[in-house]
């Protein structure tokens, strides 16, 4: 250090300043903050969830209803012995109401999901719009909790208001 003069010290101090700091931030401090903002995500995550929690807690017995409604619509159509019969003759009751053309139905197989299975059926139908619009309603307002999984509608060659449709309908069973 003797040897080398003032100009010379004060270079070497500010270097060896600057190397200090840089290892002081890329060991000490930029990972402290990745780790503070890892941990400030995973907070903010968990008070989200948590609000999800409560809004469902408070809505528990509303949601006990719902279920014991379909659970109970499952058991009346597993209980009548009739499973994809009665959701069959359901949807045949529902396009007459409409007053739908059912041109033909056809089940689908049974596919495994979490608890239940699922039960599938297709229909092909004509009519028009309002008698579609009124179709689809009263199957959403079903009590067996039948879903429309697929729709599609396509218009039929000429000049009338007929449409066509194509509809997957799927229920729950055990």
């Amino acid at each position: 250090m003797t040897m080398l003069s003032s100009r010379e010290r004060k270079i070497l101090f500010l270097t060896a300043g600057v190397v200090l700091l840089g290892l002081l931030y890329h060991f000490l401090i930029e990972p402290f903050f990745t780790k503070w903002q890892d941990v400030s995500k995973e907070i903010q995550t968990a008070e989200v969830r948590l609000q999800k929690t409560r809004l469902l807690l408070r809505k528990r017995s509303e949601i006990e209803k719902r279920f014991q409604r379909y659970a109970g619509a499952l058991e009346k159509v597993e209980g009548s012995g009739g499973g994809i019969t009665a959701v069959l003759q359901e949807v045949e009751a529902l396009a007459q109401k409409s007053r739908l053309k059912v041109l033909g139905m056809r089940p689908l197989p049974k596919r495994q999901k979490e608890f239940f299975q699922e039960q599938g059926l297709e229909v092909n139908a004509q009519g028009t719009a309002p008698q579609f619009a009124r179709f689809i309603y009263d199957l959403l307002g079903s009590p067996n909790a039948l879903k429309i999984e697929k729709l599609e509608l396509s218009s039929t060659s000429g000049k009338t208001p007929l449409l066509k449709a194509f509809i997957v309908v799927t229920t729950l069973t055990q």
